[in-house]
């Protein structure tokens, strides 16, 4: 029984989500210090790099990210972070992050280290989930509970929007509003953009008109001119 006992406690280990991905001879680890990941906690990511491969894998402490540029992504939205060596795990470098989304997040690399390039350097982390999975009791209920204590009674709920949820809500709100008015100031500057032109093809329109209203009296007054002298010289004054 106290094999058994000893076997199974070996047994049940953490699952780890650290994803691994070998270059060349290069060993890139990356994960989360604690999982699951929940929107608004502080976390960390964790990088861990080593050189060689089983036992004779050596980690590449304090310079092995010097030529490597560590990217999160969320979506299309980036940024790019820093990372420090780890006090406690020789070629580990970690990086403090505070996710504000539910869903998938990703640490992307590119560089090199120690003159190893880092091709496909993408690293999926953990799902990043909402606090209400772990509440206890839920926030999102009210219990009331008996006045007195030896007496069994029942509790009453009260539906609660969570705080995450309505936060979320406010923030698509937001940026619905800041599309809208974006898109209004665009419409705005098209139609100033076509007035202008407008005006500017009216100052030619009505520049042309004047020439031309010049040069047709000119014209006229040049062929006038024209018939009274030939009519002088032929002795008429009729013209």
């Amino acid at each position: 029984m106290l094999s058994l006992v000893v076997v199974s406690t070996l047994l049940i280990t953490p699952a780890s989500a650290h994803v691994e991905k070998t270059f060349g001879d290069i060993t890139v680890k990356v994960g989360l210090a604690n999982e699951p990941p929940l929107v608004g906690d502080t976390n960390q990511v964790q990088i861990t790099v080593t050189k060689g491969s089983g036992s004779n894998a050596q980690p590449i402490a304090d310079i092995a990210l010097d030529n490597v540029t560590v990217t999160i992504k969320y979506g299309g939205i980036t940024k790019t972070l820093s990372t420090t060596p780890s006090d406690d795990t020789p070629g580990e470098y970690v990086t403090t992050i505070v996710p504000t989304q539910l869903g998938s997040y990703y640490i992307i690399l590119t560089g090199n280290i120690d003159g190893q390039t880092l091709d496909n350097g993408t690293f999926p982390l953990d799902q990043v989930e909402s606090k209400d999975n772990y509440y206890f009791p839920p926030l999102r209920s009210t219990t009331t509970l008996p006045s007195n204590p030896s007496t069994q009674g029942t509790t009453s709920a009260t539906s609660v929007m969570p705080g995450s949820q309505f936060a979320s809500i406010v923030n698509q709100l937001a940026n619905d509003i800041n599309d809208a008015k974006n898109l209004a100031n665009s419409t705005n500057q098209n139609v100033l953009t076509i007035q202008q032109s407008y005006q500017n093809l009216k100052n030619v329109t009505d520049e042309l008109f004047i020439v031309s209203g010049i040069g047709i009296g000119t014209g006229i007054a040049g062929i006038v001119i024209a018939v009274y002298a030939l009519n002088r010289r032929n002795g008429s004054h009729q013209v």
